[in-house]
């Protein structure tokens, strides 16, 4: 099949998305189809891709690789290529990453509206509850860069893997460890990622006297960002508003760290029978989960890597595949 992916934000760019919608390229290509990518995300140096990608594309070169492709997989509805996208509406797959509510204007509730003509395909089961359009399900995968490679004592106690925005909750993190510092002066708090709100971070970390024990390490990818996670006991995912998803729910459990995430959203759906859940936005509840972390019995990491088949990239993609075929050629017979 020749398949085009749009998506606006592509890799080199670093987040989940761009991950997902390149590993699906890079599946769907060694599985003999033709993918051509087009993305407006700069080049930035980055080559070695085995797929054609097509940046800072014009309407006229996005128009005509819809039309002579069989499939066009979109990552989230672009008002920009969608009013392109609808003529072809039997082969337009959406993958839905996030809801359309997170923004409450009138641009996103177009989006959703659009979701009543696309073949849609949302992340989680609360993703999909959020679309107008009817939709199935197919999570994330986890690549399979993330894996346990420390068998023995992990020095470090809890992590935080995200943009440092106001959404992803670092600030509460830092008010709960800061809670569990008083009482236990062993304890270390490690924040990877970058982003706008990194100062007032570090503020809240000097005026809470933790300095000592929270460290900033900016972002981090690859075998680097595999490596510090395997030195954690858990992971916090401590976010304000409800993820579509959670795929660090699973580089954390791949890698071997307990989660610890906010309830709402479909981070529990990643998690399935691990990791621990607290109630969103609240200290208290995070505090006495934290305080917990060692005497919580180990995972068992035998049934953890049984879970993570179903999220493995391969699986993922040829899910994808088995759906487009679905829709598209049989439908025809």
């Amino acid at each position: 099949m020749r398949i085009l992916v749009h998506s606006i934000s592509f890799h080199p760019n670093i987040g989940g998305l761009e991950r997902v919608m390149k590993g699906l390229a890079e599946e769907w290509t060694a599985a003999g189809h033709e993918v051509i990518v087009y993305t407006q995300s700069s080049n930035k140096g980055m080559n070695g891709l085995h797929y054609e990608v097509i940046r800072k594309y014009n309407f006229w070169q996005l128009w005509q690789a819809m039309r002579a492709a069989d499939i066009i997989v979109e990552a989230n509805i672009s008002l920009y290529s969608a009013w392109m996208a609808a003529f072809f509406r039997k082969k337009w797959f959406v993958i839905h990453h996030l809801p359309y509510q997170h923004a409450d204007n009138w641009k996103q509730r177009l989006k959703n509206q659009f979701t009543r003509i696309a073949q849609n395909i949302a992340v989680s089961q609360y993703v999909a509850s959020t679309l107008k359009g009817a939709s199935i399900v197919i999570n994330n995968f986890v690549d399979r860069e993330f894996r346990i490679t420390n068998q023995g004592e992990r020095p470090f106690d809890f992590c935080f893997l995200g943009r440092l925005v106001s959404d992803k909750g670092a600030d509460l993190l830092i008010q709960a460890f800061a809670q569990l510092y008083q009482e236990n002066k062993q304890l270390s708090l490690t924040i990877i990622g970058e982003g706008p709100d990194f100062f007032y971070l570090e503020r809240l970390v000097d005026d809470l006297c933790i300095r000592e024990a929270v460290h900033f390490i900016g972002p981090l990818t690859g075998s680097a960002l595999v490596e510090i996670l395997n030195k954690h006991k858990a992971l916090v995912a401590p976010s304000k508003w409800k993820e579509p998803f959670g795929l660090i729910v699973l580089e954390a459990l791949a890698c071997g760290c307990i989660p610890i995430y906010a309830s709402g959203g479909g981070m529990n759906e990643a998690a399935g029978n691990f990791g621990i859940q607290f109630q969103q936005r609240n200290i208290k509840s995070l505090v006495n989960i934290m305080k917990s972390i060692n005497s919580i019995e180990p995972m068992n990491l035998s049934q953890v890597q049984d879970y993570l088949t179903k999220f493995s990239r391969a699986n993922v993609a040829a899910r994808y595949i088995q759906f487009f075929i679905e829709k598209i050629f049989n439908d025809k017979v």
